[in-house]
């Protein structure tokens, strides 16, 4: 549950994380630069339902918070940081959502 927001009718908020990895850094000729790395963010493919809108807490949906969704491909819209957008944190210390109508969700895992 994302506190401080309330999500309006169909729409379902997802965490998408954010996960880094360490890779060696290359010169322009393609040649491993010795013990210099950089970050690279690796493309999530996968999310986490956080907050359901206020029509859908009744209905007899397959997920709920907390169920591990396939990101939609497409229909989805940032969604900042509550906390960001307050000024508690910065962007950069802030969770990732999107928001998307819930039938744009098709897989959830188990």
């Amino acid at each position: 549950m994302i506190k401080n927001i309330k999500m309006i009718g169909d729409m379902v908020a997802i965490e998408v994380p954010q996960e880094t990895k360490e890779v060696p850094e290359v010169d322009p000729y393609g040649k491993v630069i010795p013990d210099k790395f950089k970050t690279e963010y690796i493309i999530p493919t996968t999310g986490y339902i956080v907050h359901l809108g206020d029509a859908l807490h009744n209905s007899e949906l397959k997920f709920m918070e907390g169920s591990k969704v396939l990101l939609p491909s497409g229909n989805m819209f940032a969604l900042p940081d509550p906390q960001v957008v307050d000024g508690t944190v910065t962007e950069k210390k802030g969770k990732s959502y999107i928001m998307t109508h819930y039938k744009n969700i098709i897989v959830v895992y188990s």
